[in-house]
């Protein structure tokens, strides 16, 4: 029975939004503005190869993160969470949609890509493993 109730929750995250991420210039004022503000509970990645902070917002809230900001253009990203990244990649083209970060493995997390919308908008896809 648990196993069928995992399988189902799997399945109801399918095309939602699962995380969000904040880029930032001044990543470590951004989480004490969030974490004072919000009450988000914050911590530095130690896994990760770039600067990134882990947001929690709540029990059952979003998660997300804070990345470094490249650039001042660079949006606020969400995450949707797909079952095939290969699949959706080739939706995502096939509906005037343009792959701006190709796919790339995350260790122990799956496969992510970052792409535009048709007006412009950034949004990444993650296939979960």
């Amino acid at each position: 029975m648990l196993n069928l109730m995992i399988i189902q929750n799997y399945i109801s995250q399918m095309n939602n939004i699962i995380q969000f991420e904040i880029p930032a210039f001044n990543p470590e004022k951004t989480v004490e503005f969030y974490s004072n503000c919000f009450d988000w509970n914050i911590k530095k990645s130690e896994s990760s190869k770039e600067p990134y902070w882990i947001i929690e917002t709540s029990s059952n809230g979003i998660s997300g993160g804070i990345t470094r900001k490249r650039t001042h253009d660079q949006p606020l990203v969400n995450t949707i969470q797909v079952e095939s990244i290969d699949k959706t990649i080739e939706l995502i083209e096939d509906n005037d949609g343009e792959i701006i970060v190709p796919k790339t493995y995350l260790p122990k997390q799956g496969y992510i890509i970052y792409f535009k919308d048709p007006e412009d908008n950034v949004f990444a896809c993650m296939e979960l493993i």
